[in-house]
């Protein structure tokens, strides 16, 4: 029965989601996946990614993103095309003040593919490549002192069994 019951909402998705494609083909919409994997394209074609660089450049001075530790790994790739032109010595110039602010143990966006390693990634490559500064801050006003310690003693085992960074 379970076998039955699995197959039929398997089909039951694929025609939700056939339907859904072909409803917003036919209003000219488009959701969050379609712009990330539209962004990522543009950004990965070399002509393409040159002129809307370019134009980011001519605007763009600061960026901050907040909450990172809900990005996508097709989201950080997006971002990331933009900003590696600006890594090391042939970087091409002064690029945008970059700012990225989250925290992994706060990550609740995994069924929209949110990644918390993205953003150890991210630190590393603003740090490593663009010469930024790692400021963290180990305090909250959010939870009581007793609820952030058992947090971090729970993120701290699992660090050290290697399954995670230790944050």
């Amino acid at each position: 029965d379970a076998c039955d019951d699995h197959r039929a909402m398997a089909r039951l998705s694929r025609q939700l989601l056939a339907d859904w494609r072909a409803l917003k083909r036919g209003r000219a919409l488009a959701d969050m996946a379609d712009l990330e994997r539209c962004a990522l394209a543009v950004l990965g074609d070399s002509a393409a990614a040159g002129w809307v660089q370019e134009r980011l450049d001519a605007r763009v001075r600061h960026v901050l993103i907040d909450e990172f530790q809900d990005t996508s790994p097709l989201q950080w790739h997006a971002l990331y095309g933009w900003l590696a032109a600006y890594a090391g010595a042939g970087g091409g110039g002064a690029g945008p003040r970059l700012f990225i602010v989250g925290d992994p143990k706060q990550s609740i966006y995994r069924f929209r593919r949110a990644e918390p390693r993205v953003f150890e990634a991210a630190q590393r490559f603003v740090v490593d490549a663009l010469g930024g500064t790692l400021a963290a801050c180990d305090h909250t006003r959010r939870c009581a002192p007793g609820v952030v310690d058992v947090i971090n003693d729970v993120f701290g085992a699992i660090a050290k069994e290697g399954l995670l960074p230790a944050w």
